[in-house]
């Protein structure tokens, strides 16, 4: 953060230093120069940016408690640049109360630009669970953010994506398992290899070798009935989306 503030003033350009040392208010405030707000001692914190329009960096430095700040009708929040994630974590993430939906966006550009991904990821996760509750209810954006948010994560939270993949396949499985002739006739799918496994083991390696795994892999119509062959084709593109919401996942834990 210092070598950021040195390099604001760079060129003679103008800097503005505010040391706080209580709650303080930059409420309708217009920053239009490049501004640091320091902690002069223990207790400093900023309570609103309330209507605030920021077209400079604004740099909060160590120390400086965001927790609680009113950021209602603040313009151009992506210009801030933080030291650390001052915000109030609950449930085991950070969260911005009373923020709307380019609030959340603007914060968490402004944290994706001060390198603190955990504070950027959980202020998209709150963007996203703010966009589902005020998605009319049955509408198709609010459909597909309840599945985004139970299956996929959301994209940051691999273990449930994981987890839906692993019971999809367990359910394919049940059902290939327990009514072979209804999906794949004299059970030519499945080939002469693991015969020495279970049978319910050989059907759900098959599928996870031929299918989820290797999700670009032919499947032979020939081999199957039509209601088999659309029900692997299903799982293969099942299999693809999980995949993806799983390698966001990991990606986003990664970078925290």
């Amino acid at each position: 953060m210092d070598v950021e503030i040195e390099a604001a003033g760079v060129g003679g350009a103008p800097i503005d230093v505010h040391s706080v040392d209580a709650p303080t208010s930059f409420a309708d405030r217009h920053f239009t120069t490049a501004t640091v707000i320091r902690a002069a001692s223990q207790g400093a914190a900023v309570e609103s940016f309330r209507n605030v329009v920021m077209t400079a960096p604004v740099y909060i430095a160590d120390g400086v408690d965001l927790r609680g700040c009113d950021f209602t009708g603040a313009v151009g929040l992506e210009h801030l640049r933080l030291a650390r994630a001052a915000f109030e974590r609950r449930g085991g993430r950070f969260v911005v109360d009373g923020a709307g939906g380019p609030i959340h966006r603007s914060l968490r550009v402004a944290a994706t630009r001060s390198g603190l991904w955990q504070l950027a990821n959980d202020l998209h996760i709150g963007e996203l669970d703010l966009a589902r509750r005020r998605a009319p209810a049955r509408s198709a954006k609010r459909v597909w953010l309840e599945f985004y948010r139970v299956v996929g994560g959301y994209g940051h939270r691999p273990s449930r994506p994981a987890v839906a993949w692993l019971v999809m396949l367990l359910a394919v499985t049940a059902l290939l398992t327990n009514f072979p002739g209804q999906f794949v006739g004299n059970d030519y799918w499945f080939g002469d290899v693991y015969v020495d496994f279970p049978r319910w083991r050989q059907v759900f390696t098959k599928l996870m070798v031929r299918i989820a795994i290797t999700p670009l892999s032919p499947i032979d119509p020939t081999e199957m009935h039509s209601d088999g062959f659309m029900l692997l084709v299903g799982v293969k593109v099942a299999s693809v989306l999980l995949m993806v919401f799983i390698a966001m996942g990991l990606r986003s834990r990664l970078r925290r």
